[in-house]
């Protein structure tokens, strides 16, 4: 069964997450699901760009995007966890990085993704430490 809390109608489309724009933002990891027999994970994040905005993104991951997957591993601190060719999924929860949003367009549309993560020496010597955040004022 799928659950959710229903928002009030006139508020669907408003979430802050859409007014992010291209630019570093920082994020910090609040679920992963794998998925053995396709052989891919699933990373969902909770973000904050540099004017406030917030919201939860996610990302893909397989054996085919092992570039993606080495920059998010450095990006959180653990780049060494790649040379073993296994991620525990729970041992990533709660870590935290920044990544770098750009426009991209699909079928006519555009859209900000996750464009490239900053490994975490780059992203501590940035304007705001991504480990001072203080997640309660994130609505989720």
């Amino acid at each position: 069964m799928f659950n959710f809390d229903p928002i009030p109608e006139e508020e669907l489309g408003t979430s802050s997450w859409q007014n992010i724009q291209e630019g570093i933002v920082s994020f910090k990891i609040s679920d992963v699901t794998c998925d053995e027999h396709s052989g891919s994970m699933k990373i969902t994040y909770n973000i904050r760009d540099e004017k406030g905005n917030s919201g939860r993104w996610y990302d893909n991951f397989s054996s085919n995007t092992q570039w993606k997957i080495i920059q998010l591993l450095k990006s959180i601190g653990r780049g060494n966890w790649y040379k073993l060719g296994k991620i525990d999924p729970t041992n990533m929860v709660g870590l935290s990085g920044q990544c770098e949003m750009k426009m991209k367009e699909y079928k006519g549309k555009s859209s900000v993704q996750i464009g490239r993560y900053i490994e975490k020496e780059v992203s501590e010597s940035a304007n705001q430490a991504v480990d001072d955040w203080d997640m309660s004022d994130i609505p989720f």
